[in-house]
């Protein structure tokens, strides 16, 4: 009997050990590669992922196919696409630009808030308010255009004579 239970735990295959993860997932890969700006390499990597990963695949390329005809003409972008293109580049990559996006957020968002800046020390409030006017237009949450234009509001209220 001890001979049979022996043989039994020999012949028995051990169990088969956790292979370590190989590397990144098709979604991960195309997330690279959307930050990199290889928007077509991106979308190619997501369709090859949604056997995969389906759930994640599918709607980064559909997510990437919105991005990628708005990046296609980004140097020509009305406000409303802009607003779009920066809303998409925010699905795909929560808290990092894609290299693609980042000259659009300086021409609609840094720059027009430096001027702002620029025409609010100048004691220029029309001026000011255009340009935050023209950033919380593309970007409605941008926490510094909200700050300049409290302080706008703040100044108009007590006549201008605060800085």
């Amino acid at each position: 009997m001890l001979f049979l239970l022996l043989s039994l735990a020999v012949s028995a295959p051990p169990a088969a050990p956790e292979l370590p993860k190989q590397g990144p997932s098709p979604s991960e890969m195309a997330k690279l590669y959307f930050l990199a700006g290889d928007v077509e390499t991106a979308v190619n990597t997501c369709r090859m992922g949604l056997k995969v990963e389906p759930k994640k695949c599918g709607p980064m390329l559909k997510a990437l196919a919105e991005y990628g005809f708005l990046a296609a003409r980004r140097d020509a972008l009305t406000q409303a696409e802009v607003k779009s293109f920066l809303a998409w580049d925010r699905i795909l990559s929560p808290g990092q630009p894609s290299r693609l996006t980042e000259p659009v957020i300086h021409r609609a968002v840094t720059a027009p808030l430096g001027l702002a800046r620029a025409r609010l020390q100048a004691g220029d409030r029309a001026g000011a308010k255009g340009f935050l006017d023209a950033v919380l237009e593309v970007d409605p949450k941008n926490a510094e255009a909200l700050s300049l234009q409290k302080t706008l509001h703040e100044g108009a209220s007590d006549g201008g004579r605060a800085k």
